[in-house]
Formats: structure tokens, C-alpha cells, sequence
């Protein structure tokens, strides 16, 4: 036995699909051979779900579902679910459509004939051309249909379609494309630094410095300053380490107030990591 025919609820919930449904139970009926017109209301009450039926018979109260006609029902139904806007509403929001992202160029082209049907425009075709170039969000695409001296909606869906699968194709190729291989060097906190550290030299924030050298990326992280302990004539001094000079200095201040019986002269030799950019040669008479 064949299993019988189901029409789901109408979801008030959905008011846009609502003249789809209409549309939907009127091929329903006839598929069901359902041609008597109490019998064709009968059904859609039964059919169109509890919600629909309850907001049917308080748009009509106080008059009966069962005196009505169901020309009248579906008129009821269809002013509070899908009330007409104007013309000019209507072409305003064909007008605004644009190619949305991720929608096809030929789903966009569907949607605006879909927004197109109650526009009344004299010469539909013209207009969905107009839109559909002016809407479409490839640049390229636009570029390529304009420049053709003769177009139409087809031969411009045609363009678009082949603009979207290139671009689409090459996007794909961009992806699976392997990614170029950074070298990163991380500059080491060592007292014996190499001069590539110098770039650093004085800064004191969180992050990372990063340049180029010799083709190389080269990430330096930010670093507090080093430090180390020198003994010159049996007195221990705390020195900063500059890595990038070949010298270390100390202040004419910090030399007499650590050393003040020493004579600072000429210039002399380093001292294991650390030059003294002056020798000590003696006390003071």
C-alpha cells in the first residue's frame, strides 16, 4: 500500500517562506487530486500545523474557519506573514544586493532574480545585467565583462563564472604552495658576543628585535644588560658589558670614588673580556 502523502507545518516562526508554503499545498492539492473547495480548505487547515491554524482563526474571529473560504484564509494569513511592501521598497533592496562572500556568482545571479519578481521593471534583463556586473565582488571579474563591447547576461555569467573558477584555482595553489623556510637566529646572552648583537645595543622593551642581514632574518630577544665582576688593584669593580665596543669605560666619577689613589693614563691592553679603555699606572704622590 502506498504510503500516504505528508505536507509539513507552515513555522510562523519563518513569515519569508510563507508564499513558498502557499505555492507548495496548491501543487499538493492537485498532486492529491483534491479539487472540491471545502475539501481543499479542510486539508490546508489540517496540513498547515497548530500554530498557523490558531493564528488563522484570530486574524478572522469572530467569523468561523468553517465559514470561510480558504481564499479568504490564505488572503488573512498573507497580509499579516508577507505584507506587500511598495514598489520602490522593493527595487531599493534589489538594488543594495551585492555578491556576498562565499556565494557563488551563479547564486547570486538566482538571488537577484528571486529579489527581481515583484520589482515590475520594464526591461528585466537589462536590469539584472546592470546589477548583476555592479554587485559581482571580483574586480577582475567586473574588469573583463566591461571591456567586451557586446554583453549580456548570459555571455557576462559566463565570464564570471570562468573568473571565479581561476581565481578560485590559483587560491588553492597559493595553499598548497610550500612555504619558504625562515632561518631564525637567536642572538645568545654570552659575554663574548659576536657584533650582529649590536642592533640591540640600549633596548630595554619586552620584545623582539628583528632585521636582515646577508638574505638572513635574524630575531634578537630583548635582553637586560650584562655584567661583570673586574678586579684592578685588588679592588672589585661591576662593570656593563658592551659587546659591540672594543673598549670599556668607566666615568671620571666612578674612577675616583672606587680608585681614588689611582692615576688614570695612556691606553692598555684588555683584561680577559673587559678592555679598560685606560691603564692604571700608579697612586698619586
Amino acid at each position: 500500500m502506498e504510503s500516504p502523502r505528508v505536507l509539513e507545518p507552515f513555522q510562523p516562526s519563518e513569515p519569508d517562506t510563507w508564499e513558498d508554503y502557499v505555492e507548495r499545498f496548491e501543487f499538493f492539492a492537485e498532486a492529491q487530486g483534491i479539487t472540491d473547495a471545502s475539501k481543499r480548505r479542510a486539508t490546508f487547515l489540517s496540513y498547515c500545523g497548530p500554530e498557523t491554524f490558531k493564528l488563522a482563526k484570530a486574524l478572522l474571529a469572530p467569523a468561523k474557519l468553517s465559514e470561510t473560504s480558504l481564499k479568504d484564509i490564505l488572503a488573512g494569513l498573507t497580509s499579516h506573514l508577507a505584507p506587500t511592501e511598495t514598489k520602490m521598497a522593493r527595487r531599493m533592496e534589489f538594488h543594495k544586493r551585492q555578491q556576498h562572500a562565499g556565494e557563488s556568482v551563479s547564486a547570486f545571479l538566482a538571488e537577484l532574480r528571486k529579489l527581481a519578481q515583484h520589482c515590475d521593471f520594464q526591461n528585466l534583463e537589462e536590469t539584472l545585467l546592470d546589477r548583476f556586473i555592479g554587485g559581482l565582488s571580483s574586480k577582475k571579474a567586473r574588469r573583463r565583462i566591461v571591456a567586451k563591447e557586446e554583453v549580456t547576461l548570459a555571455s557576462a555569467l559566463k565570464e564570471a563564472t570562468a573568473t571565479e573558477n581561476y581565481e578560485r584555482e590559483e587560491l588553492d595553489a597559493s595553499r598548497k604552495a610550500p612555504k619558504p623556510q625562515i632561518e631564525v637566529a637567536h642572538a645568545m646572552d654570552e659575554l663574548e658576543a659576536t657584533p650582529s648583537q649590536s642592533p640591540v645595543r640600549g633596548v630595554e622593551s619586552d620584545c623582539h628585535y628583528v632585521t636582515e642581514i646577508n638574505g638572513r632574518v635574524v630575531q634578537f630577544p630583548a635582553q637586560g644588560k650584562a655584567h661583570v665582576k673586574v678586579k684592578i688593584e685588588g679592588q672589585q669593580c661591576d662593570m656593563e658589558v658592551d659587546s659591540g665596543s672594543g673598549f670599556t669605560i668607566v666615568s671620571d666619577q666612578t674612577a675616583r670614588t672606587f680608585f681614588p689613589r689611582v692615576i688614570l693614563s695612556g691606553p692598555h691592553p684588555c683584561y680577559g673580556n673587559v678592555c679598560l679603555s685606560w691603564a692604571l699606572t700608579g697612586s698619586p704622590p
